[in-house]
């Protein structure tokens, strides 16, 4: 009856297919967030362009503050659609949003510990923008110059990033679960 999806572009390719199977409403659980800039990290407005996924970053759950608007948004969707339910939901969505700050809380005293010169990053793809955002870190480079973690690194990019790793003295690179063969090979 309702299907609950990120939106800012990151389904695109699933829509039609999301589409066809649904019996009721399409959520995009991002509403009311403003979306960042894949390059500069600078805030976008979301409906500026033609395609919600140029309207920039859809990795907004990166920052578990956006997460908090997510179950806000939830919450709302779900006790207009079970009305006799809602005192449920809005009980459920607090909890939760309770553990969010919490963890909120727990990544500042984590990061404090980090000189402020130390704060960066050098990612597989662009993809921790809302956490460095949020929490001061400064994002040097990506391998891959967008949102798919399937793509394989260029030689120049590695080059590049070698380069970029000896400059700034980046004494780790994150790469995720779920990039490339290529990618994981770097870790």
């Amino acid at each position: 009856d309702i299907i609950f999806v990120n939106g800012f572009g990151l389904e695109e390719n699933l829509l039609d297919d999301i589409q066809a199977v649904a019996k009721g409403y399409i959520v995009p659980v991002s509403s009311g967030i403003g979306t960042l800039d894949f390059q500069t990290g600078v805030e976008s407005d979301e409906s500026e362009e033609g395609h919600e996924h140029e309207a920039g970053d859809p990795h907004v759950w990166m920052n578990p503050n956006n997460v908090i608007q997510w179950v806000r948004n939830m919450v709302t969707v779900l006790s207009k659609a079970d009305s006799g339910n809602a005192a449920i939901y809005r009980e459920h969505g607090e909890i939760y949003i309770a553990e969010l700050i919490e963890m909120d809380r727990y990544i500042r005293d984590q990061i404090r510990t980090i000189p402020s010169d130390k704060r960066i990053l050098i990612l597989d793809h662009q993809l921790f923008n809302y956490f460095a955002d949020e929490y001061g870190f400064t994002i040097i480079g990506a391998l891959i110059p967008g949102t798919s973690d399937s793509a394989e690194p260029s030689p120049k990019a590695i080059a590049g990033l070698v380069d970029l790793v000896r400059e700034y003295k980046v004494p780790a690179l994150f790469v995720g679960r779920t990039a490339s063969e290529g990618l994981q090979k770097l870790a």
